[in-house]
């Protein structure tokens, strides 16, 4: 279901910028969907019964739960840190070469804010943990669209301005992938190592057709 609530989010998205901006009462509207998806995944969770299996079988870590708890707080601290200082010196780079802020938010900043994300979603591959994998990353985009740019499209004066390469192109691409993914996971049930190499080939791709 949060892949199709993904691609619902981005189809939204790209409409709203079709007039070049996202307004505020726009941005009430994302975040109302943002609060409507953590209902539904508060829900979900009641009703499901994989929680109860997943800690069954990690009983064993149920001895130190306090160590767990160190290594996850200094884990994001090291993540959230390390991103930060990765795009501030990135973008400094890429403004001295010339680069356009929609170029280095598509870009730069796009690719050092998700580093936390692919951490994670390779220590959750590593460890058998797909469901968290991708989880991690479906979840994010949704947040990323309905809370992020619907706070920062609330708390602007005037809305926030979309470039209309942006509006025509940039959102479409993101709503393009996430469609190639709808598939795999309706009818295949996993997304395999062909889509991986095919979505990680297609980002260099795309990045470099937004850098040349």
């Amino acid at each position: 279901i949060d892949i199709p609530l993904m691609i619902i989010a981005s189809i939204a998205l790209y409409f709203m910028g079709q007039n070049l901006e996202i307004s505020n009462m726009e941005g009430f509207v994302l975040l109302a969907g943002i609060v409507f998806y953590l209902l539904l995944q508060v829900k979900l969770a009641v009703k499901g019964k994989d929680a109860d299996r997943e800690f069954a079988r990690e009983s064993s870590n149920k001895g130190q739960p306090l160590k767990n708890v160190l290594f996850l707080i200094l884990g994001l601290f090291l993540l959230v840190g390390g991103a930060h200082y990765f795009v501030e010196g990135a973008v400094i780079a890429a403004r001295l070469l010339g680069m356009s802020e929609a170029v280095i938010g598509l870009t730069i900043i796009a690719a050092g804010t998700s580093l936390p994300e692919v951490a994670t979603s390779v220590a959750a591959t590593m460890k058998g943990e797909r469901d968290i994998a991708v989880g991690n990353v479906v979840g994010s985009n949704i947040f990323n669209i309905l809370a992020v740019i619907g706070i920062s499209t609330v708390v602007a004066e005037n809305g926030i301005p979309v470039s209309e390469h942006m509006s025509k192109i940039d959102i479409l691409v993101m709503l393009g992938f996430s469609f190639i993914c709808l598939p795999f996971v309706i009818w295949r049930k996993q997304l395999d190592r062909l889509l991986g190499a095919l979505l990680f080939s297609s980002w260099i791709i795309y990045t470099a057709y937004l850098i040349y």
